[in-house]
């Protein structure tokens, strides 16, 4: 289950140049996965509190992307990973 960490602040973690991030944002490869991590950032806050299959149910993607991203964000320390939460439903 992940949860949006409120304990960092946006320009915490990763940093990139703005050459880095413009290099980036080039690539069309780049601005999909972007917006892919925009979407999973968001579900999980809106969520307070989803698996990884949740994630790939809701957004559609596959579950090795759904992976990828997900541990981009909890490097980033953008979303934060709990063991045991309650489960909903």
């Amino acid at each position: 289950v992940y949860v949006v960490n409120h304990n960092v602040s946006p320009g915490g973690g990763h940093r990139q140049t703005g050459r880095m991030m413009a290099e980036r944002a080039a690539t069309d490869a780049g601005r999909v996965r972007q917006r892919n991590l925009a979407a999973v950032l968001q579900l999980v806050h809106e969520s307070r509190g989803v698996t990884r299959a949740d994630l790939t149910r809701a957004l559609g993607l596959n579950r090795s992307t759904i992976g990828d991203l997900v541990a981009a964000l909890v490097e980033a320390r953008w979303v934060d990973e709990l063991d045991d939460a309650p489960r909903q439903g």
